[in-house]
């Protein structure tokens, strides 16, 4: 773009020297320049979007990244949260943030997830949330809250679980016995989840069957 004169001549005063966004005059010649997240194209004249989301595929990290003019955001995956300028994708401890999210077990926190480390007798299922208790014992069919005792003892080990969330069988559990969770508590949507099973308890075999014989 460099010409001789013996007078510079501002290029920028026409037409903005056909630059798309800055036109820079200088001794004998001008210069094209583009804002913040924008290129110059190889005629030195029209500005195009920079795509940092193709240039960088794993500029978000725990998230998808999506392009926009000028700059980019980022749509965070599950354990991850939006930096404030929503540039980065930041990961959740979900063990800072629930203490008790591994009952009866250590959390561990990992990159977008977590990990409960089980005491002995508890599971950590995958797909759910913190520690199962796999402990067996016995179940009771009565429990007397006036003096905290059990009664109708049946003649197999099951688990807490199984004993107090099946529609026909148990109100306490274990030895010494302890109360069953009561249905429409935290307690009992905590260990049976919010709707019992389909399934009832044979007090002579142990074995669960279908509720709806």
């Amino acid at each position: 773009m460099s010409r001789n004169a013996e007078e510079d001549i501002d290029e920028c005063q026409v037409g903005n020297g056909g630059c798309d966004t800055t036109c820079t005059n200088s001794e004998g010649s001008y210069e094209c320049s583009c804002r913040h997240g924008f290129a110059l194209m190889p005629d030195q004249r029209t500005c195009t979007d920079i795509d940092e989301c193709e240039n960088n595929p794993n500029i978000c990290g725990g998230g998808q990244c999506t392009n926009i003019p000028s700059e980019y955001r980022c749509l965070c995956f599950d354990g991850y949260m939006a930096s404030v300028d929503m540039k980065t994708c930041l990961d959740v401890n979900e063990c800072d943030l629930n203490p008790n999210i591994c009952l009866q077990g250590t959390c561990e926190n990992t990159k977008g997830s977590y990990i409960c480390h089980c005491d002995p007798g508890y599971s950590s299922k995958k797909g759910s949330t913190g520690c199962t208790d796999m402990r067996r014992s016995l179940c009771y069919r009565k429990y007397y809250t006036e003096n905290q005792t059990c009664d109708g003892e049946l003649p197999f080990n099951m688990t807490k679980k199984m004993c107090c969330c099946s529609y026909n069988i148990g109100q306490a559990w274990n030895k010494p016995c302890e109360q069953c969770p009561v249905p429409s508590t935290d307690a009992f949507s905590t260990l049976c989840g919010y709707s019992r099973p389909g399934f009832v308890i044979d007090i002579y075999t142990g074995l669960p069957i279908d509720g709806r014989r």
